[in-house]
């Protein structure tokens, strides 16, 4: 049994700038909410002033819990591990750069009690550094709320209306996840290396077992644009722009040939916005390739997902 019917669980590491604003919009936010709920933070072995901000804001009586690893074990094992320590019934995974936006987390208690799914997915805002909205990305297709239900092999449709790779599971802050359900997600090998941990969790949920999806056509958060991805994960690399490119091309097609392996069809149905992309952006693609030294490794994607030969 949950204390709460929602958490907010943010990985955090080195960032107590961007934290603060966070924090102050879920204090913001706080007040459209008629229940109590609980954020979670972990914090990565931080060496600024994350522990300042978090004392700060428990100060102003944010329900916090804190889990401080004793060293830094990395990005991907910190949003992995991050809503295993979730008291909520439902975990909202934000990113320590975004925020959420006013009326976000009443909408997504209400939707997450109301129809029950395994996994939320919403749109979000785009924003530059000092969080000037720039525009607005969707996941999907889809004009209302729509549900999926993966027992149904119908649900794959879900894909076929995919809009970027945020469509996917790719970005953080956009899923609220019933939290039960990825605690019996399969903890396998992808976990420990996959740049998108959230997103196996999320596959595992749907695939294994055969979850709910449920599409909610809203921007919850707004997220700032930066390259913290690719200055993380991929510093073997010179061109930070095609790094931005690959990071997410590698990531999602690793995940799609672990769980639709065998089955080109439906591997063509989730890699569809990558395919869209590198259909339209081929030539620029290459060109930052050859630019940074990864001929080898852009070509190498172009055929694992059928655009070359």
């Amino acid at each position: 049994m949950y204390k709460y019917p929602i958490s907010i669980c943010i990985p955090t590491f080195n960032r107590h700038q961007y934290l603060n604003e966070l924090l102050e919009s879920i204090s913001n936010d706080r007040m459209n909410l008629d229940c109590h709920f609980q954020i979670v933070i972990s914090d990565n072995c931080s060496t600024d002033e994350t522990s300042r901000i978090i004392n700060y804001w428990l100060d102003k009586n944010l329900p916090i819990k804190l889990i401080r690893n004793n060293e830094n074990f990395g990005m991907i094992y910190n949003i992995a591990n991050c809503i295993n320590y979730s008291d909520g019934e439902y975990s909202i995974l934000m990113g320590d750069d975004d925020v959420i936006r006013e009326g976000a987390l009443k909408i997504l208690k209400e939707i997450s009690q109301t129809y029950k799914p395994d996994v939320i997915i919403s749109d979000r805002y785009l924003a530059d550094i000092k969080m000037n909205i720039k525009g607005e990305e969707k996941s999907a297709l889809e004009s209302k709320i729509s549900t999926y239900d993966f027992r149904n092999y119908s649900s794959m449709s879900y894909f076929d209306k995919t809009q970027s790779p945020i469509g996917i599971f790719s970005f953080i802050s956009n899923l609220c996840i019933r939290t039960d359900s990825w605690k019996k997600s399969s903890n396998h090998y992808l976990l420990s290396k996959n740049i998108f941990p959230h997103a196996v969790k999320v596959m595992d949920i749907l695939m294994n077992q055969q979850g709910k999806l449920l599409y909610l056509p809203a921007s919850t958060v707004i997220t700032r644009l930066n390259d913290r991805l690719a200055d993380e994960i991929g510093k073997e690399y010179e061109n930070s722009e095609f790094v931005r490119w690959n990071v997410h091309f590698e990531g999602l097609i690793e995940i799609a040939e672990y769980y639709l392996k065998g089955n080109d069809e439906e591997f063509l149905r989730f890699i569809r916005p990558i395919r869209n992309i590198l259909f339209n952006g081929r030539n620029d693609y290459i060109r930052m390739a050859n630019e940074s030294g990864h001929e080898v490794t852009a070509k190498n994607i172009l055929r694992r997902i059928m655009l070359l030969e």
